[in-house]
């Protein structure tokens, strides 16, 4: 019998996937820095290799915050959804690989935002969600409309239905950004992004500390909406 030992440290959470059957692809980071794993049975662990390389670089970019881990983990599930956790990803192989590009882009901004940049994903779901969904959809998909009616986007997840609870804090969350990106430019838009990110590392945040770093860098004009959208807060 073989015996593993495996030590977290400055993470949020620890999980585990393990399979007999992957194939692993292993690369470097743009930089150099970080070590990536990929294991994959059904998907193409070399394009998924190439993906994961892009979205560190591209959200180092973004951010101006380095990735925090020396290595980086995507793993292919046999089910279940696309999920996060601190240096890993999941992938369920019934995902299509047309979706791959965005699931990578979505996941791997979870490990700025929710993993780096902390936050209760029960109460303040947009801090991290709607943040992962606008960056994915920005680069890989449209901005499509919600398929359910605008919503307050400062609910607890759990008061919302399972359809739109997506719909609202992913589909509208994202729109929303956009619109704030458009409305006031996007170096204003990218600012507030790096100031949250840096001022906010390895503390646990919310919906209102990423708000008010918007305001820093807008003006008190986005009050308006954030009153329209998150009236517990405003």
């Amino acid at each position: 019998a073989r015996t593993f030992r495996y030590v977290a440290t400055n993470v949020r959470d620890f999980n585990i996937a393990a399979s007999p059957s992957w194939k692993t692809t292993v690369g470097r980071s743009v930089n150099g820095r970080t070590k990536i794993f990929v294991h994959s049975r059904q998907h193409d662990g070399k394009r998924l290799l190439k993906l994961a390389k892009a979205e560190l670089a591209r959200y180092r970019k973004v951010t101006g915050v380095p990735y925090p881990h020396d290595i980086y983990r995507i793993a292919e599930t046999g089910g279940g959804l696309a999920m996060e956790s601190p240096a890993l990803t999941w992938l369920p192989a019934s995902r299509p690989a047309a979706d791959l590009p965005y699931l990578v882009s979505h996941e791997t901004a979870h490990q700025w935002w929710y993993s780096m940049v902390g936050n209760d994903q029960s109460t303040d779901a947009f801090a991290d969600e709607a943040l992962a969904d606008y960056f994915s959809r920005k680069k890989h998909l449209s901005f499509r409309p919600s398929r359910c009616r605008a919503d307050r986007l400062d609910r607890p997840s759990q008061a919302y239905s399972d359809l739109c609870y997506f719909e609202v804090v992913y589909v509208q969350g994202a729109r929303f950004l956009d619109k704030l990106r458009k409305d006031y430019g996007s170096a204003a838009f990218q600012r507030a992004i790096r100031a949250y990110t840096r001022d906010n590392r390895f503390d646990v945040s919310n919906n209102a500390r990423l708000l008010e770093a918007f305001r820093a860098q807008m003006g008190d004009s986005v009050l308006r909406r954030f009153r329209n959208r998150f009236p517990g807060i405003y």
